[in-house]
């Protein structure tokens, strides 16, 4: 049989231990972006990039890009975002960012 300070170290010990569930210490990771908006160029950045290398071209950036999207009409706007995301999906269906980068050019 267990002796009172066998027991009281033993609940002692279990319930100084952190919880398998317990949710002290965790924080969830923040989104770099702050709207749909700039995830879909920061994506798009991402893949032109991958795209480029190895060959002689220098990497672009959001900025350049965001900049280039809103000379576009169709781009740029209210319905902005939807054309966008349907480039993006364009471009992720055909595995090729070099074409975006004319259509934007």
């Amino acid at each position: 049989m267990l002796s009172d300070q066998e027991i009281y170290n033993t609940v002692n010990r279990v319930t100084n231990t952190k919880s398998l569930f317990s949710m002290t210490g965790y924080s969830p990771k923040k989104s770099p972006y702050r709207n749909r908006r700039e995830e879909i160029i920061g994506e798009l950045v991402e893949g032109i990039n991958k795209s480029r290398l190895g060959t002689k071209f220098k990497p672009i950036t959001a900025r350049w890009l965001s900049i280039q999207i809103n000379k576009n009409p169709f781009l740029c706007g209210q319905g902005g975002t939807q054309e966008l995301e349907y480039l993006k999906k364009e471009c992720e269906r055909v595995g090729n960012y070099k074409k975006l980068f004319w259509i934007i050019k």
